[in-house]
């Protein structure tokens, strides 16, 4: 009897490890910053939206760029997940 509890729990555990292992990396939020700019932004923010030359950043690469963040849209400051960005959605 046991050994079965202990078989059982066994793999339980390790069912879980790999069910951890296979979950999909998280992204980060994606930024947009134009040609000249000095701020990134969300997909949606007025300064951004309707701009053809845009280049699209992870916060972490915008900020390594010494990018600050928009005061209008408030993107994150620190890296986040991604719940999809308007530009992945059209």
């Amino acid at each position: 009897m046991r050994r079965t509890i202990s078989f059982i729990a066994v793999f339980t555990f390790a069912f879980c490890l790999v069910a951890v292992a296979a979950e999909e990396p998280k992204k980060e939020v994606m930024v947009y910053v134009t040609k000249d700019g000095k701020k990134y932004h969300l997909a949606d923010c007025r300064y951004v939206k309707d701009k053809k030359d845009l280049t699209e950043y992870t916060v972490t690469e915008a900020k390594k760029k010494g990018l600050e963040a928009c005061k209008v849209c408030k993107p994150p400051e620190e890296p986040q997940e991604n719940k999809k960005s308007e530009k992945e959605k059209q």
